[in-house]
């Protein structure tokens, strides 16, 4: 579920699909004017709709129907954060912009991507992935030298993740450390394919219909 702020409502998306049959991103709106009401029944275990989106609220934990589209149950933190959001957008307070990074170079390999990033550090587990509202995927990975943050392509990335699904493997990713020796970094190949198609199709919807970065 990704959530987009403009002209004071706020916009629902959720990307359905995969590699073989497709992607299908499906939105809807709370209007501004009903920020306020989603926001306190997201606290009270309420029920708002407008008719074609509708928000069910239960034991901290959210249901979010979409018109013509699939059906997420949000969990404790995620309802939390939507209701966190439509309360700033419904007091008017601006919401963080960040500024775009520039994406890592990478060589695709099977099953994997080659980066051309140097690695500092001994990598600790395995990396966390992201989507990003730049259309990249930005990846987390913990190593003896403090955490590593890299922002790749999404395109490179979705087809190196399903070739390691395919294989039944994790993701991975080559990289050198300062002397040029080998570094490989895991990532699990579900969660960053998820995060690739969630870069390459749901936000560039987003910003097509509302213009705005997903939040």
């Amino acid at each position: 579920m990704w959530a987009v702020h403009r002209d004071g409502a706020v916009h629902l998306g959720i990307l359905e699909g995969d590699l073989r049959a497709g992607w299908h991103a499906r939105f809807g709106t709370i209007p501004a004017e009903d920020l306020g009401i989603v926001a306190a029944y997201l606290n009270t275990a309420g029920s708002w709709t407008n008719g074609r989106t509708r928000i069910r609220a239960a034991k901290g934990m959210a249901c979010i129907h979409l018109a013509d589209g699939p059906v997420r149950l949000l969990h404790q933190h995620a309802a939390a954060r939507l209701q966190v959001l439509c309360t700033i957008v419904d007091r008017g307070a601006a919401l963080p912009h960040t500024a775009p990074a520039q994406p890592a170079r990478v060589t695709p390999r099977r099953g994997g991507l080659a980066i051309d990033v140097a690695v500092v550090g001994h990598p600790l587990a395995d990396g966390a992935v992201t989507a990003d509202p730049q259309g990249g995927v930005r990846m987390s990975v913990p190593t003896s030298a403090g955490p590593l943050e890299l922002l790749l392509p999404a395109l490179p990335l979705l087809v190196a993740a399903a070739e390691a699904t395919n294989d039944d493997m994790a993701l991975r990713l080559w990289g050198t450390d300062i002397v040029g020796a080998d570094v490989v970094v895991q990532v699990p190949a579900d969660t960053a394919r998820a995060a690739a198609a969630e870069a390459q199709w749901l936000l560039p919807g987003f910003a097509r219909r509302f213009g705005e970065h997903a939040v």
